[in-house]
């Protein structure tokens, strides 16, 4: 032991000695070992940086002309893939993949598309591209756009989602205009069409010609939906002569397409035939299965239009072939059983990187164990780094499965809340029944179905946009109307400068302080009374009042049932409690009354 100490005692005295030795000795082993690998490491650093800008070249131009020519894009996508492959450059191979599903989508080759789609997926996952990741999700939900339009909104808002989160102009606007699209299959015309406006003016923000003209088409068809002929010409010959001059033939056949239809309501026929004509030589030079159809379907409505039944029913005979030969609901199994398919096989994918990764460790162990003797140091920061690292990360995941678990809960308690709701309006149903005002019970009765449709639509989503919840309140109101006559009034007092479409606030948020406004405010009050709701908002916040000018919340409480109207107040409370440990800026709820009568609920709600 005193050995021990005289030898310690010896290297402490003679530190200024030994350090420099040490460092000169790092130095040369440095330089020995690690200068010709550096040297190397640079070569290989400098052509992967050149075979990098190649991939990413050659992925541009499968992209770029795939509207003009899929087929084409399919060869540059192959030679990006091929090379990013050889480079082991994962987002270049991810991008590829990608491409590649596009053009084969462009193609109607869905059942191709989609297997490329779940390896672009896949990939950018690997590589943490949130974006690359985002654009496959917008990708498959225009795969399903016309088989299934829930998968299709599925993979719109996970797309939508990762845009807004990165703050992503160009993404948005995409997913903004292929939500117009499944708004219009769903007939909900207004909303298809404020879709593509406001897909348009985030295309022009950023300047994207191809955006713009997809969705001048978009807004064109959208205008023929609604029968205002005038504007759909305008935007459609518009979109026409942009597509052509950037020799986008799938939006030429489109367009042409859409031309027609105008031309045959307009009683244009002459117009229609040259239309359908000119779109038809697009489809077949881009051997598109699903234009060609609809050159046909356009042929059959011209046909029919002007009373030609005989050359109606060949057409529509064609049809009916085509459908038969590719069946869409066919197509559809086909895809849902590739995505269950390559789910699996990604799965086993990572297995066997992993056994690869560790055969390449075994054989490269002893070379590791020697650098590892002169740089252990490092590896010691290293290590501590990456610990503390994974730690952080641990953490992260803990935070994330919490806040899953309020949604989830917060879902729960808005599903408590709906038995009230539907056993009220049974209630005002019951109510005309009884006093045989058959009418009002069928006109309540149908505006009670349309209301549960919505109800069981919204209800599955933990956000909507304001413009939906007022939407839907003006529904619920409507009802209550039929049911209280004169006794009721009700006024939504909307500010300007408060922007509905964009400002998105918790599902179902609103709903149940009107409910109460009306049970509990105005029903008790012999004499009924008015319920305003104002939105008013700024930058920072919107601010929605609901006032009544009923008994008032005091009086309520003493004259009705109080234990239902506080377990409504305290779910409510429940839910904004739960809503407020997810979100950085919480909701705040003000409730009084406003006198002897009438009660003012004040929701305030943070825009950042």
């Amino acid at each position: 032991m005193k050995g021990l100490e005289k030898y310690l005692a010896i290297i402490k005295s003679n530190l200024g000695i030994f350090v420099p030795f040490i460092i000169v000795l790092i130095a040369i082993l440095l330089l020995y070992f690690v200068l010709p690998i550096g040297s190397n490491f640079r070569e290989i650093a400098i052509k992967k940086s050149a075979d990098t800008a190649e991939v990413n070249k050659l992925n541009k131009l499968a992209f770029e002309i795939r509207l003009e020519n899929p087929r084409k894009g399919l060869m540059y996508a192959a030679l990006a893939l091929k090379k990013a492959q050889e480079i082991n450059f994962v987002n270049g191979t991810a991008e590829s993949y990608r491409n590649t599903g596009i053009c084969h989508a462009y193609l109607s080759h869905k059942e191709i598309a989609v297997k490329y789609y779940y390896k672009a997926l896949s990939a950018f996952q690997k590589a943490h591209d949130l974006n690359g990741e985002a654009c496959v999700y917008n990708n498959i939900g225009n795969l399903y756009s016309d088989i299934d339009l829930n998968q299709s909104v599925k993979y719109y808002s996970k797309a939508l989602k990762i845009a807004l989160k990165l703050k992503s102009k160009h993404l948005e606007a995409t997913v903004y205009g292929n939500m117009g699209n499944v708004y219009d299959a769903k007939n909900e015309l207004d909303l298809s069409l404020k879709n593509y406006q406001k897909s348009l003016r985030l295309f022009e923000k950023i300047h994207n010609s191809t955006g713009i003209i997809q969705s001048l088409q978009n807004i064109g068809a959208s205008y023929l939906s609604l029968s205002n002929f005038g504007e759909a010409e305008k935007f459609l010959l518009k979109a026409n002569a942009e597509a052509k001059k950037n020799n986008f033939s799938i939006t030429i056949a489109n367009t042409y397409l859409s031309l027609a239809s105008l031309y045959t309501k307009t009683k244009r026929f002459g117009a229609a035939e040259n239309a359908l004509r000119t779109g038809l030589t697009y489809a077949l030079k881009l051997d598109n299965r699903e234009l060609i159809r609809e050159n046909k379907y356009a042929h059959y409505q011209l046909a029919y239009a002007q009373k030609n039944y005989k050359k109606a029913l060949v057409y529509l005979s064609q049809i009916y072939h085509q459908d038969s030969v590719y069946n869409t609901r066919n197509v559809s199994d086909k895809i849902h059983l590739l995505e269950i398919q390559y789910l699996q096989q990604d799965k086993i994918s990572n297995k066997e990187l992993i056994i690869a990764k560790q055969k390449y460790t075994q054989t490269f162990y002893w070379w590791l164990i020697t650098i590892f003797i002169f740089i252990f140091f490092i590896a010691i920061t290293i290590g501590s780094a990456l610990y503390f690292g994974i730690q952080r990360n641990v953490e992260k995941d803990k935070l994330k499965a919490r806040e899953k678990l309020i949604s989830l809960e917060q879902q729960a308690l808005m599903a408590m809340m709906n038995p009230h709701f539907v056993f009220n309006i049974m209630n005002s149903i019951q109510y005309f029944i009884n006093t045989r005002e058959q009418d009002l019970a069928n006109e309540v009765l149908t505006g009670f179905a349309k209301l549960i449709r919505t109800n069981l639509e919204i209800c599955s989503k933990s956000y909507l946009t304001l413009e939906e919840e007022i939407s839907y309140l003006k529904q619920y109101l409507s009802l209550e109307k039929i049911r209280f006559g004169d006794k009721m009034k009700y006024t939504f007092n909307i500010s300007e400068s408060v922007d509905l479409d964009d400002i998105l606030i918790p599902s179902m948020l609103l709903q149940p302080f009107v409910e109460n406004a009306v049970w509990h405010g105005i029903m008790p009050n012999d004499e009924g009374g008015n319920i305003v709701i104002d939105v008013l908002g700024n930058s920072n916040e919107v601010t929605i009042k609901i006032i009544d000018t009923g008994v008032g919340i005091k009086n309520s409480k003493h004259s009705t049932d109080e234990t239902h109207v506080s377990r409504g107040m305290k779910l409510i409370s429940d839910r904004i409690a739960l809503i407020n440990k997810i979100n950085k800026f919480p909701i705040s709820i003000d409730i009084q009354q406003t006198g002897e009568k009438g009660t003012t609920v004040k929701v305030h709600i943070p825009l950042k």
